[in-house]
């Protein structure tokens, strides 16, 4: 599995949820790189539940920020290169 190397959120998402995901991420892996969009082009998703865009090619959503997080913590570690 590819390492996760960014994460890209859309502004409008955030109060759905993605913020959430920001902050942990920000906080656990500083690795990570964030950044925010105005809009990733994915409206359909943006506008129903909260979403990241992972390595500018995977989308992760959830029904909530709570889950969101775990699928996407989850998927951090499992794509962690070890030296």
């Amino acid at each position: 599995m590819e390492e996760v190397r960014k994460i890209e959120v859309c502004v409008r998402n955030l109060p759905l949820g993605s913020q959430r995901v920001w902050e942990e991420t920000a906080g656990r892996f500083p690795q990570v790189r964030l950044r925010r969009w105005a809009c990733l082009g994915l409206c359909e998703i943006c506008v129903r539940r909260p979403f990241v865009l992972i390595n500018d090619q995977e989308v992760l959503q959830a029904q909530d920020a709570e889950t969101l997080w775990e699928v996407v913590r989850r998927r951090i570690e499992a794509g962690v290169q070890l030296p």
